[in-house]
């Protein structure tokens, strides 16, 4: 909680402070050019990644896998949009640095090492298999399972559900 408040005190203020220099210094038409440019820029990432992020999560659920780490990196990629679409050269900075795949790479593992070190956070996958019997059919827990409860079953059947394949209202860019 105190770096939260310490960032939003200091963000600002290394805002002003780079407008100052970097404008004193380019002149405000290209430090404006600047600002426009990189809030573009934003949109265009949000807009092209958020569709990537769902179709890689879509994937990931017909795989039966947990899109952890393919939902963390899609949520950096929508702060990199973000920090770019907020006017400053300290944000664009951050947003840039994380467009960076390796860099975001590793931020996903970082975050997925301490979800999973977390007392509060329980995700695994239970195994497929067939019954002893060799019917062929799932086990009963099989599926993903969060905090306790398998997800993505159909309580009156055997077999894992389907997902619905429906139009995504995201268009590809």
């Amino acid at each position: 909680m105190p770096f939260l408040l310490l960032a939003l005190l200091a963000i600002p203020l290394i805002e002003i402070a780079g407008f100052v220099s970097i404008g004193g210094s380019i002149g405000v038409w290209p430090t404006l050019a600047w600002v426009v440019l990189t809030a573009i820029l934003g949109i265009w990432v949000i807009r092209g990644q958020g569709y990537a992020v769902l179709q890689t999560a879509r994937r990931d659920l017909n795989e039966r896998r947990i899109p952890l780490t393919s939902v963390i990196d899609g949520a950096l990629v929508f702060v990199a949009g973000l920090l770019l679409v907020a006017p400053g050269f300290f944000t664009d900075a951050l947003g840039f640095v994380l467009l960076v795949p390796p860099m975001r790479g590793l931020l996903t593992r970082l975050l997925v090492r301490r979800m999973q070190r977390s007392p509060n956070v329980h995700i695994h996958m239970a195994s497929y298999g067939t019954s002893s019997n060799g019917s062929g059919r799932y086990s009963a827990d099989a599926g993903p399972v969060i905090d306790g409860e398998v997800v993505g079953r159909n309580d009156n059947d055997d077999e894992p559900r389907q997902l619905p394949d429906r139009k995504s209202p995201w268009q590809p860019p």
